[in-house]
């Protein structure tokens, strides 16, 4: 009967401490325009955090849902330190996960922090026809972040920070999150009641 509790209680505890929400993106559009970019350069934006949140996949805009001419490294940085968090490569053709005009790649999830600033990027190593997303239309932005500027650099020489801003949009990259997750005073009471259930159960075993 205790082994039962146990492992029920187990399994409350870890439900608890987990995300009930799957992932989602960052930002979405109803439909939206470019221009391909110049070779050895380097597109993104920049944002603020407004609550903690976990990325879990990195993703580029695919006009005409039609796949990549190239393959294109993609990445995440947070500002204050230069520091690269997560990053991948966006493959060449469909082969990616597309949602929502969108193609997406698992990466290393990363927790981003109330009230630090991040940028996104991607690098185009030629001159392809990966248009850039430059316009667009329905913009809606989840309220975790607040988007700082738009950015682009051209000689990038690889995946980096962009340097220059720029009034036109920059939604090339994307990313999908969740909220991050933090014990309830549920959580916390469920702890409590396994750890006395495994003292009774090494009684019973003693």
């Amino acid at each position: 009967m205790l082994k039962r509790i146990t492992s029920l209680l187990a399994v409350l505890m870890v439900t608890g401490w987990t995300a009930a929400a799957s992932a989602a993106p960052i930002l979405s559009l109803t439909s939206g325009t470019g221009g391909n970019p110049v070779a050895d350069s380097v597109h993104g934006w920049e944002f603020v955090v407004n609550r903690p949140i976990t990325v879990t996949n990195l993703g580029l805009f695919d006009n005409n849902d039609d796949g990549f001419a190239i393959q294109h490294d993609i990445g995440l940085f947070r500002l204050s330190d230069s520091t690269l968090l997560t990053s991948g490569t966006i493959s060449a053709g469909t082969v990616d996960t597309l949602l929502d005009g969108f193609r997406y790649i698992d990466v290393a999830d990363v927790t981003l922090d109330l009230g630090e600033s991040y940028a996104i990027s991607y690098y185009s190593l030629t001159l392809a026809p990966d248009q850039i997303l430059t316009n667009a239309v329905g913009l809606v932005v989840d309220s975790s972040i607040s988007i700082i500027a738009n950015k682009f650099q051209t000689n990038a020489g690889g995946l980096i920070i962009p340097g220059s801003t720029t009034l036109s949009d920059r939604f090339g990259p994307n990313f999908l999150y969740q909220s991050a997750s933090v014990p309830t005073s549920g959580t916390i009471a469920l702890f409590g009641l396994g750890l006395v259930a495994l003292r009774l159960t090494r009684r019973k075993k003693v």
